[in-house]
């Protein structure tokens, strides 16, 4: 069963919200950064709503938070 609060317990949610934060470190802050921005290029796309669903769902998979960890340090190591 998906896990949400559905406005049943904003604190909960917010608790859940400052653990997860803990947890992870800033590099989920830029991977959330290039997942909003490859959802924008995305939305305006004439592409299959399942085809859209499957390539958002595929880059903020474990896999593609990997791929995105290289790309990214390869990035910051060239400036």
């Amino acid at each position: 069963m998906p896990f949400h609060t559905s406005g049943q317990s904003p604190a909960l949610a917010q608790r859940l919200r400052i653990e997860l934060e803990e947890q992870f470190g800033p590099e989920y802050k830029a991977w959330l950064d290039y997942l909003g921005e490859a959802r924008e290029k995305l939305q305006p796309q004439k592409l299959d709503p399942q085809e859209r669903k499957r390539l958002l769902h595929e880059l903020a998979s474990k896999k593609g938070f990997d791929a995105f960890r290289r790309e990214h340090k390869r990035a910051t190591s060239s400036d």
